[in-house]
């Protein structure tokens, strides 16, 4: 058993001896901070270290913040974009909608035209009718090689017409008068 007696001296009893040991107080304070100081420096660095990690939190999450905001104003964009694409395609296929049927008419308006320009002089039609891509036309011309010659005008217009076959001709009699009757069938270029 040790006693220690906080005089300048310390007793310490170890059975049936007594042992006195002088102790230097100034000493044994600075060991003592010698010993406490590095744990203390220890302590104050640690806590340096995580006030600095708690700062580069607070920055990644004001960084993370951000980019989530940025992110949302992206998937924002994102969607417009989507929005306007989906849009242009709308109007794509309502414009070729358009197209078509301008062309169309346009191809008919042609057809039209090139049966006026090509239809001899003493040659009339009486019947003209658009299906799809082809026309029907029944007409009569004062002779047979009038007939003819308007067919092979037509068929030489290869630009609009595909094909162009005369079907029936036919000689009949009109007012007094003796006129061929002729049938001709045309395919539309696409």
């Amino acid at each position: 058993m040790i006693y220690i007696n906080l005089a300048n001296s310390l007793i310490a009893k170890a059975g049936d001896k007594s042992v006195t040991i002088e102790v230097d107080y100034k000493k044994l304070a600075t060991k003592v901070a010698l010993m406490i100081l590095p744990i203390i420096g220890l302590l104050y660095w640690e806590s340096y270290a995580l006030n600095e990690k708690k700062l580069q939190l607070e920055s990644i999450q004001a960084q993370d913040k951000k980019l989530e905001e940025e992110l949302a104003k992206e998937k924002a964009l994102d969607e417009t974009l989507q929005n306007v694409a989906q849009q242009k395609k709308d109007l794509d296929d309502k414009f070729n909608v358009v197209h078509q049927i301008f062309s169309l008419r346009n191809q008919k308006l042609r057809t039209l035209y090139a049966l006026r320009d090509k239809l001899p002089q003493r040659s009339w039609l009486k019947q003209v009718v658009f299906r799809d891509k082809t026309v029907s036309i029944i007409g009569y011309s004062s002779s047979i090689d009038e007939a003819s010659s308007f067919a092979q005008a037509l068929n030489d217009m290869s630009e609009l017409f595909a094909s162009v076959n005369t079907t029936n001709t036919a000689s009949e009699k009109i007012n007094g008068g003796e006129y061929f009757k002729f049938d001709i069938f045309i395919k539309l270029k696409e």
